[in-house]
C-alpha cells in the first residue's frame, strides 16, 4: 500500500513540492533527529512534515490529504475525531494493509521516471 499511497499523493497533491523519502534515508533520519524523535518510534507509521511541524500516524495522513486537491482535502474534517481513536483505526488499517491491497487489487509499481525528482534521498 505504501507505493500506492506515494503514487496517490504524487497525482493529487496541490504542488510538486510534496516530496517523499524512505524511513531509512539520511533525510528522514535528520528530520527526526532535529525534532527529537527516535527512528524506532517513527517507523511504526506514517510521517508527514509541513514546514516545521511533524505529524505522525492518522494525523500525518489527514494533514497530507488536506494538502491535496479537492475533494480529498475535505477529509481533514477527520481531525475533529480524538487522536487516540483515529490512531487506533490507523493501526487496524496498517496491520491489514497487505490484505486490503490484495482485495482492492492495488499494484506496487515504482513511480515513473518523471516523478523520481520528488523522491528525496533514497538509501
Amino acid at each position: 500500500m505504501c507505493h500506492t499511497s506515494v503514487r496517490f499523493f504524487m497525482r493529487f497533491s496541490k504542488t510538486e513540492g510534496f516530496l517523499f523519502s524512505t524511513i531509512d534515508s539520511e533525510f528522514t533520519k535528520d528530520q527526526l533527529s532535529q525534532r527529537g524523535i527516535a527512528l524506532s518510534e517513527a517507523s511504526e507509521g506514517a510521517i508527514y512534515i509541513r514546514g516545521d511541524q511533524l505529524y505522525q500516524n492518522s494525523s500525518a495522513v489527514l494533514q497530507a490529504l488536506s494538502d491535496c486537491i479537492m475533494p480529498f482535502s475535505f477529509i481533514k474534517i477527520g481531525l475533529i475525531i480524538p487522536e487516540r481513536l483515529r490512531d487506533k483505526l490507523y493501526r487496524i488499517v496498517a496491520k491489514r494493509r497487505l490484505w486490503i491491497s490484495k482485495k482492492l487489487n492495488l499494484t506496487c509499481n515504482l513511480p515513473d521516471w518523471a516523478d523520481q525528482k520528488r523522491i528525496v534521498d533514497v538509501i
